[in-house]
């Protein structure tokens, strides 16, 4: 079912918990998901869930408590 097909979604904190969880199901239903996470190992087991599932990412490594690094 690709009713996101085209779109884009932002998911932060996608490396575990709700986020990895929203990211996958999103990137199911057909949306480019572009996912943030302070840990670049979670956020490559995330990617691997969603093109497991058919689905595209892309990923950014970054704390967004982080001022200086947006």
């Amino acid at each position: 079912m690709a009713v996101l097909a085209g779109k884009i979604a932002l998911v932060t904190g996608a490396s575990r918990g709700l986020g990895r969880a929203a990211a996958i199901e999103l990137a199911g239903f057909g949306a480019h998901v572009v996912i943030t996470a302070r840990s670049q190992g979670g956020l490559e087991e995330t990617d691997d869930a969603i093109r497991a599932r058919g689905g595209e990412a892309t990923l950014l490594p970054l704390d967004l408590h982080d001022g200086a690094a947006l």
